[in-house]
C-alpha cells in the first residue's frame, strides 16, 4: 500500500509496478486528472516550487483511470493493444532521455560554474632558479606568478612585462625562462635599447661567470 503522499515519479513507477503498465501511463493519468484530484507542493529549499504530492484520494482516482485505460485497449483488441504498449514504451523512453538530458544540462552549468570559478583564482607564486646558456639569476630565485587558463597555464615575471603560457605550471615557467633568456640577449644587442625594459632585466639578470652584483658593461 502507498504511504500517504508520493511525489509523481515516485507514484509513476509504483502504480506502474502495480498495474502492470508503463510509467508515462500513470503520468497521462494524472495530466488527464489534473482538473479534478487534489494535490500540494512540497517543500523546497531551492528556487521555484517544489514537487506536487498525491494524497490517498488522489491515488485512487488515478489508480480508476488506469484501470479503465486497460479496460478500453483489451476492448480494441490484442494487435492495438500491442502497438499502444510499443508507443508508451517509446514515451516512456523519450521521457527517460529527457531527464538525462536534462541532468547533462544542470551538470555542464555546475562545470562552467567551476571553470570560471578556477580562472578567477589568485595567482599561484612560483619561481626561476636557473637560466642557463651562460646567465644566472643576479638575486635568484626570480619571482613567478601561474595562473590558470582555460587550455593551460600562463606565467608572468613579478618585476617585469614578460609572459608566457604552457599546457602545465612546469612548461608555462619553462616558455618564460626561454623568453626572458632571449629577451635578454636580445636587448643586449640592440641599440637604442629599451632602457625601462633593460635595466629591469640587468637587476634580474647576470652572466654567470661574473658576481651578483656586478653590472654588465654595454
Amino acid at each position: 500500500m502507498l504511504e500517504s503522499h508520493r511525489t509523481t515519479t515516485e507514484l509513476s513507477y509504483e502504480l506502474a509496478e502495480e498495474l502492470g503498465v508503463q510509467p508515462i501511463v500513470v503520468r497521462k493519468a494524472i495530466k488527464a486528472l489534473s482538473g479534478r484530484i487534489v494535490s500540494s507542493s512540497a517543500p523546497n529549499l531551492g528556487r521555484g516550487r517544489g514537487p506536487r504530492l498525491y494524497g490517498g484520494e488522489a491515488v485512487a482516482e488515478i489508480r480508476n483511470w488506469i484501470e479503465e485505460w486497460k479496460k478500453g485497449r483489451r476492448r480494441r483488441g490484442a494487435g492495438a493493444s500491442a502497438l499502444w504498449t510499443r508507443l508508451d514504451a517509446i514515451e516512456e523512453a523519450t521521457h527517460r532521455l529527457e531527464r538525462v538530458l536534462e541532468a547533462a544540462i544542470q551538470a555542464g552549468q555546475k562545470i562552467r560554474a567551476s571553470c570560471r570559478g578556477l580562472r578567477e583564482l589568485s595567482p599561484i607564486a612560483s619561481s626561476i632558479t636557473v637560466l642557463g646558456e651562460g646567465l644566472a639569476p643576479r638575486h635568484p630565485p626570480i619571482a613567478v606568478l601561474l595562473r590558470p587558463l582555460k587550455d593551460g597555464w600562463s606565467a608572468a615575471l613579478v618585476d617585469a612585462p614578460l609572459w608566457a603560457e604552457g599546457s602545465t605550471p612546469r612548461a608555462a615557467v619553462a616558455a618564460l625562462r626561454r623568453s626572458l633568456v632571449s629577451t635578454y640577449r636580445r636587448l643586449s644587442a640592440e641599440q637604442p635599447k629599451d632602457r625601462k625594459l633593460w635595466t629591469t632585466l640587468e637587476q634580474l639578470i647576470r652572466h654567470a661567470g661574473k658576481g651578483k652584483n656586478t653590472p654588465r658593461k654595454d
